[in-house]
């Protein structure tokens, strides 16, 4: 699984720039990375110079596992100081299912929640007959 990036290298040192982002993507979902930007270090290793195809591979993991970037953003000076972003990496069908088993959490917790008021209701109206009845 990746991150949903699609790279090209530029410049003399030849660092890896993010060309598009993959729509409904980890890198789109979480909107930190951008067109332009580019990719100095993945997990703390530097990759400038790196061949493409290495950086691609060093990004790719486990489903749900994160990836820690760091970026100098579109149009900022060599000298700038590099940002980290951390990304989970999925697939598509793996975010599907990921907000699938959201969307089902939230729906069991709004269960729980009506099952404890009935519950609760329940036990008053337990306890107030037993009251009356005594």
């Amino acid at each position: 699984a990746g991150i949903g990036v699609f790279l090209e290298q530029r410049g003399r040192e030849r660092y890896c720039v993010v060309n598009s982002l993959q729509k409904r993507g980890s890198a789109e979902r979480e909107g930190t990375l951008r067109i332009g930007d580019a990719l100095i270090t993945v997990d703390g290793k530097d990759t400038t110079g790196y061949d493409m195809e290495n950086v691609r591979g060093t990004l790719m993991g486990r489903c749900g596992s994160l990836v820690c970037l760091g970026i100098r953003p579109r149009g900022a000076a060599d000298g700038v100081e590099v940002q980290e972003v951390m990304l989970k990496r999925g697939t598509l069908e793996w975010w599907a299912l990921h907000e699938e088993l959201l969307a089902t959490e939230d729906q069991l917790g709004a269960a729980s929640e009506q099952v404890q008021e009935i519950r609760h209701m329940w036990l008053a109206e337990a306890t107030r007959g037993s009251t009356l009845q005594n």
